[in-house]
Parts: structure tokens; C-alpha cells; sequence
């Protein structure tokens, strides 16, 4: 039989080590996600209690939160500087996939609201150098 008790003077084995870190890591990266998805749609729900959103735009939320093309337009919006969460979610508001929105002008985005030249821009061409990659 394996002994996993260290002897006196001696570290913990070498194994369990990397068993007790990759446990810790899978749990921060799993409370993350949780907690994220949670405290939107929990922000969405005390707005909507508080009256701070009509029935609409809390319905219209709750569709940007549970829709995968919705999540699709988020998630490859956010990395580009300067565009976070709230700004994602006006975006995916308007847009019904992400094919959309890649055809959407500066002027488009610029309509939104939170949306200047920059961030603008910088959508337009983030996502067309999505597209190129997806040509080569």
C-alpha cells in the first residue's frame, strides 16, 4: 500500500499538491461563470422589481442573457478594449447575430448608446479581421 501521510520533515507529496491547486483553479473558474450569469440576470430581475426597467426592456434583457446567438455577439465583442459588459448587451440588444452586426456601419453602431467613433471602429474592424480569419 501507498503511504500519502509525509513522514516527519518531509512535504506534503508532490501529487496531492497539484490535486489540491487544480481543484482551487476549477472552483474560481466555475464560481466566476456562476456568479456572472447570476448577477446579470439577478440585476436584471431587482431592476425590473424596483421599476427601474419597463416590462419590455426586462423582457428584451432577458432575452440578450438566455439567447446563444445573443452570448455569441457578447463574447466576441468584450476582448476588444473599452467594450464591457454593459456596452456588449446594448449591442447584442440591436443586433439579431453576429452576422448582423458585422454588417453594421460605424454610423450604425455610433447610434447606439455608449457607442463613439472609436468604439465604433474598433467593432467594425475587430470583427472584420474575425472574418479574414475565417477566409484564410
Amino acid at each position: 500500500m501507498i503511504d500519502v501521510v509525509p513522514a516527519a520533515g518531509t512535504s506534503t507529496p508532490d501529487w496531492l499538491t497539484l490535486l489540491f491547486l487544480t481543484l482551487v483553479f476549477a472552483w474560481i473558474a466555475y464560481d466566476r461563470y456562476l456568479s456572472s450569469e447570476q448577477s446579470e440576470l439577478e440585476a436584471a430581475k431587482e431592476a425590473y422589481a424596483t421599476g427601474e426597467l419597463t416590462h419590455a426592456e426586462f423582457v428584451r434583457r432577458l432575452e440578450v442573457i438566455d439567447n446563444p446567438a445573443k452570448t455569441k455577439i457578447r463574447s466576441s465583442i468584450e476582448p476588444i478594449p473599452g467594450i464591457g459588459p454593459e456596452t456588449s448587451r446594448a449591442i447584442a440588444e440591436e443586433y439579431e447575430s453576429l452576422e448582423s452586426l458585422r454588417n453594421a456601419s460605424v454610423d450604425d453602431l455610433e447610434a447606439i448608446n455608449d457607442i463613439g467613433p472609436s468604439k465604433a471602429h474598433a467593432i467594425v474592424e475587430r470583427l472584420g479581421e474575425a472574418d479574414e480569419e475565417t477566409v484564410d
